[in-house]
């Protein structure tokens, strides 16, 4: 049996990943497009049911860049050829990732602020604040110390 036979083949499961990524990529653009135009063409959006429909679709927001960020996290370490900065603390990844965690979830938090929709604000505030925290423990932090490592996963 040559090497190449005995090498696991991941690219399924990594093109599997990145279909997942996407999914919920585009998921959170259609739930942040959705909140943007319940916000614009309701008539009065602090009406009680406007607010718990903004806030289901804004929790759900949450949850799509959460599991974006982990499907697409978990790809790197499955890719044979990866350059030595892939899982590095460089300015750049952590620009990245920082920018789409404020990017989306500030964002949702200035328009309810702009729309005087306070509560909702600082409720979504709080939620956004758990889902950072989740996310820098359970992706981020793993990712940058090298722990979605399969050389270091393997029995």
């Amino acid at each position: 049996m040559s090497i190449v036979e005995k090498e696991e083949d991941y690219s399924d499961y990594i093109k599997h990943l990145s279909n997942m990524g996407s999914m919920y990529a585009f998921l959170s653009g259609f739930m942040f497009t959705a909140i943007t135009l319940v916000l614009t063409r309701i008539s009065d959006p602090t009406t009680l049911m406007a607010q718990v429909v903004l806030l289901f679709m804004a929790v759900m927001l949450n949850v799509f860049i959460f599991y974006m960020g982990f499907f697409l996290n978990e790809v790197a370490p499955l890719c044979k050829n990866r350059p030595p900065y892939s899982g590095s603390k460089s300015p750049l990844n952590i620009f990245s990732d920082v920018s789409v965690m404020l990017g989306l979830g500030v964002t949702i938090i200035l328009l309810f602020l702009l729309w005087n929709l306070i509560y909702l604000a600082i409720v979504q505030s709080v939620l956004w604040i758990l889902i950072v925290i989740l996310a820098y423990r359970s992706i981020f932090r793993p990712f940058y110390k090298g722990k979605r490592n399969l050389k270091e996963d393997a029995p």
